[in-house]
């Protein structure tokens, strides 16, 4: 009650305080989308920020923000480092978290979302990967096959220098066997790999103790920063130990099982801490490469969104795909993983982001890829929001345009079509609206350099205001074209509006 009251008072206050409003973001179920607290559908377009080496943390100058903005961007992905907070022992280093509070609070003035990712490649160095503080992980603990059997085991044997016996030497840079498109997350299939997730999962030793003292942490500390959206539990887990369990690799929605129990044990040392932020888990990465359904049964985790991210089979952290071949495999890759993620959405009854895509270089393949893929999100149902991975000022005009994207960054209602044709800057927008607040739209001035024409269906269903990179729509409800009275309230059929906007 107390919430509808609200409501209806923010309902009639003027547009530039409603403006100002950004908490009470939450998944609706019925449509799987986001909302906030006015019932405006939101969506995010952003970036990775995710920096894997010391200090552990990006630096965000006036530029970065600039270039933010330029793209029309209302959402970053924040790498907040486990060696960055524990990095000799399990006390934190509360320096390094109020460094990424500041981080967070610039972007929030410049009304930029942030989640916090707890980000990890194959987990350690010590496993050819990133994510853990060598003081967390002893590879002798884990028993298992030497590393990183069983990904290969024909590499040369070299004879030590000093003793002159012949050892193996392995080097995680090494190529010789591994093929491009797998290249180092094969590392994930090594049996020590396996076997230290497993550990993650049952809460054994410091790897079972780190997350939870890292999101007992975090949560604690930045329970209060309005600017952020989410706290993402963990970056492309692993199935857990799959030596062990072979099933775990060749059953689809096994690995998520696995790792449920993980997923609600942080859960609720999160909700203990901070009750209000979302919490995004994410499937198994592997589930994703492969195209497959997501193991959690309907209600799990409700109202708590999902990550996921959509990569091709090959082509990642380079030119995407370059032949006639790789791109057919590739789209048809991009297409059914887009399609599955869909499905589990609405199975799931909670609203998505799609926490990485891209990675892919600025050469003329690469650009494609990223268009292919881009297009894809832009008419999924229910709509998604998405943040991409790959840098923003290094990259050319052409890049940037790919990734800075038309899009509706709040409307008013149900979205029922949107589409954006990045070649010629054509936006369509078509949704039914359900109050008469505002809906915006960012416009990057990269695609609208010279201003933008915009035609709206219904005639005058609308009022237009043009602001700097984005439009303003608010429906009138002169344009209602029935109505009728129901036993206890006074319900509307309103227009469907058609918003098309192409620059000048």
């Amino acid at each position: 009650m107390e919430i509808k009251f609200l409501i209806l008072i923010l309902a009639v206050i003027n547009l530039s305080q409603v403006d100002s409003i950004a908490e009470g973001i939450h998944v609706e179920q019925s449509t799987s989308t986001f909302k906030d607290f006015l019932n405006r559908n939101i969506l995010f377009r952003g970036i990775n920020l995710v920096e894997k080496d010391a200090p552990y943390y990006p630096i965000v100058t006036s530029v970065e923000i600039d270039s933010l903005n330029e793209l029309g961007f209302n959402l970053v992905r924040l790498g907040v480092m486990l060696p960055g907070l524990f990095p000799n022992s399990s006390t934190p280093d509360m320096d390094y978290l109020t460094k990424i509070k500041e981080i967070v609070e610039l972007l929030w003035t410049n009304r930029i979302y942030t989640i916090i990712d707890l980000h990890q490649d194959v987990l350690a160095q010590e496993l050819c990967g990133e994510g853990m503080p060598s003081w967390v992980i002893n590879t002798t603990e884990l028993n298992s096959l030497p590393f990183p059997e069983p990904v290969e085991f024909t590499t040369s044997y070299l004879p030590d220098p000093t003793t002159g016996k012949w050892e193996k030497d392995w080097k995680c840079n090494y190529d010789g066997y591994i093929p491009q498109y797998i290249g180092w997350s094969s590392m994930y299939i090594s049996d020590a790999s396996g076997k230290a997730w497993q550990q993650i999962y049952d809460n054994v030793g410091n790897l079972g103790y780190i997350f939870e003292l890292y999101w007992k942490t975090v949560s604690s500390f930045l329970k209060n920063e309005n600017g952020i959206l989410a706290y993402e539990i963990i970056n492309e887990p692993w199935f857990g130990d799959h030596v062990k369990d072979l099933s775990l690799l060749l059953e689809g929605g096994k690995g998520e099982l696995n790792i449920m129990p993980f997923y609600e044990r942080i859960h609720k040392i999160i909700r203990k801490e901070d009750p209000n932020t979302l919490i995004l888990y994410s499937p198994i990465e592997m589930n994703n490469r492969l195209m497959r359904n997501v193991g959690f049964p309907t209600g799990f985790l409700p109202n708590e969104p999902m990550a996921f991210h959509v990569y091709c089979l090959m082509g990642t952290d380079s030119a995407g795909p370059v032949t006639f071949l790789e791109k057919a495999v590739c789209h048809a890759n991009d297409f059914f993983q887009v399609n599955q993620r869909q499905y589990d959405l609405k199975r799931l009854k909670t609203a998505g982001i799609v926490t990485e895509f891209g990675a892919v270089n600025a050469s003329p393949t690469g650009l494609s890829e990223i268009r292919f893929v881009a297009d894809k999100f832009d008419i999924m149902d229910p709509p998604i929001s998405w943040a991409f991975w790959g840098s923003l000022l290094s990259e050319s005009i052409p890049y940037r345009k790919e990734i800075g994207r038309a899009f509706p960054q709040e409307v008013s209602g149900d979205i029922i079509y949107f589409n954006f044709d990045a070649e010629i800057g054509k936006l369509i927008l078509n949704y039914i609206p359900t109050s008469s607040l505002a809906t915006t739209i960012s416009l990057p001035k990269l695609h609208y350099p010279n201003g933008w024409n915009i035609n709206i269906s219904p005639k005058d269903c609308c009022e237009i205001q043009n602001k700097t990179n984005k439009v303003i729509i608010t429906y009138q409800k002169k344009s209602l074209i029935s109505a009728r009275l129901l036993p206890i309230e006074e319900t509307y059929v309103l227009n469907e509006i058609q918003v098309i906007i192409t620059p000048k």
